[in-house]
């Protein structure tokens, strides 16, 4: 783990494009190379772990948590698994950054009913030996969770929709900046 401190933070507060854009140039957007963690507001300083590969864990952490993608994913919006993720971490923001853009996920009601349903189902997922570390049946498995949850998204043909619905129904907040 790494810390760094970041002094627009505290000057300027988190989702501004000045921050945003500082804590983007932190990373690299090579093919193989993610990053993962958190940042603290109040000391206006970011933590985060490099992993080679794209095998970056969803950061599970307190107010803030972030991740990358690398340039070769083109993912420039979070995914079923990151929201299915992020409802159940007790974060109030995530945020997603790709090579051009930041996609930030903000949790209006942090304690909403939804969100122990949705842990429930992942203690389950996780008991039972279902998840893997890194893996595309999680995200069949979390959309189909979603979905079932949420039967009117399930009518949808666009993921972008679909997506938009969700956060709609579990009251987050969703933005995406592009950093030039």
């Amino acid at each position: 783990m790494r810390w760094r401190p970041l002094p627009a933070l505290r000057q300027e507060g988190l989702l501004t494009q000045v921050v945003l854009g500082t804590i983007h140039r932190h990373f690299e957007y090579s093919q193989n190379v993610e990053y993962s963690g958190q940042i603290d507001v109040e000391r206006g300083e970011i933590e985060y772990t490099r992993h080679c590969g794209t095998t970056s864990p969803f950061p599970w952490g307190p107010e803030v948590v972030f991740h990358t993608h690398p340039r070769a994913s083109c993912a420039k919006d979070h995914s079923y698994p990151d929201l299915f993720l992020f409802c159940c971490s007790p974060a109030r923001v995530s945020l997603l950054f790709s090579e051009h853009h930041v996609s930030v996920l903000e949790k209006e009601v942090p304690g909403l009913p939804q969100f122990d349903g949705l842990r429930d189902k992942l203690d389950f997922l996780r008991s039972g030996g279902h998840l893997q570390f890194s893996g595309g049946s999680n995200s069949l498995y979390f959309s189909a969770i979603l979905e079932r949850k949420f039967p009117e998204v399930y009518r949808v043909v666009s993921f972008k929709e679909k997506f938009g619905l969700l956060c709609k129904a579990l009251r987050i907040r969703q933005q995406e900046w592009r950093i030039p």
